[in-house]
C-alpha cells in the first residue's frame, strides 16, 4: 500500500482508506474482523461518522491496544452550534476510545445558510478551533456536495482538508476544486 502526505496536514495516510458506512450492517465481532484485516493489509486512514450509527463504536473496538496510535481517524459533525458539536466530539472520543481525533470534519456544508451557521459567533468552528487548541482534535477538515461552496470554503483557509466527491462518474471537482485545493 502506497502512502501519502494528507491535505495540509502533517499526516502520513494511506493511499486507500476505509469508509465506516458499510460496517453499521455487520456485527461488532464481523466489523472488528474487517477492520483489522484492513489494517493488517495497509490501509491507516478510517472515516466514519457518530451518525454512521455504531461505526464509531466498532472502529474504537478494533483500533484499542496499541492499533489507534498507528492508525488516522476521522470523523463528522453535522451539528452547526458549537454546544452540539462538543457533545458529539465528546460522543466520539468515548465511542472510538481515544483521547483525540486526527480529523474531525464539519459535514455537508453546502449552502450558504450552513456557512454562516458555523461561521457565526456561538457556531461549530469557534468550538472545534477551541478544541483543537486543547488537544482533542489534530486537524479540521470540512466536507461539502456543493461544488461552488466547496472551493469557497477552502479558500477560507481554515481547513487541514476537504471532503468532497470524486470518482469515474462525479468528476466535477478535477478542474476547479482540485486546482484550488492544490
Amino acid at each position: 500500500m502506497r502512502n501519502v502526505r494528507f491535505g495540509k496536514t502533517d499526516l502520513t495516510i494511506s493511499e486507500l482508506g476505509f469508509g465506516g458506512i458499510p460496517i453499521i450492517r455487520l456485527s461488532r465481532d464481523a466489523a472488528v474482523k474487517v477492520l483489522r484485516r484492513g489494517y493488517d493489509r495497509g490501509i491507516i486512514f478510517y472515516d466514519t461518522a457518530n451518525a454512521y450509527r455504531d461505526s464509531e463504536e466498532k472502529m474504537g473496538c478494533a483500533f484499542e491496544g496499541g492499533i489507534r496510535e498507528k492508525v488516522v481517524i476521522a470523523t463528522k459533525t453535522l451539528k452547526r452550534d458549537a454546544q452540539s458539536a462538543i457533545l458529539d466530539l465528546e460522543n466520539s472520543l468515548r465511542m472510538l476510545k481515544t483521547d483525540y481525533i486526527d480529523l474531525y470534519q464539519l459535514h455537508q456544508i453546502a449552502q450558504e445558510m450552513d456557512w454562516n451557521e458555523v461561521a457565526a459567533p456561538g457556531g461549530v468552528l469557534e468550538a472545534v478551533f477551541k478544541a483543537r487548541d486543547e488537544g482533542k482534535i489534530r486537524f479540521v477538515g470540512v466536507t461539502s456536495h456543493s461544488l461552488p461552496m466547496a472551493v469557497k470554503l477552502v479558500k477560507t483557509g481554515l481547513f487541514s482538508s476537504i471532503q468532497f466527491p470524486f470518482n469515474f462518474i462525479e468528476d466535477a471537482a478535477r478542474e476547479d476544486l482540485h486546482k484550488t485545493a492544490r
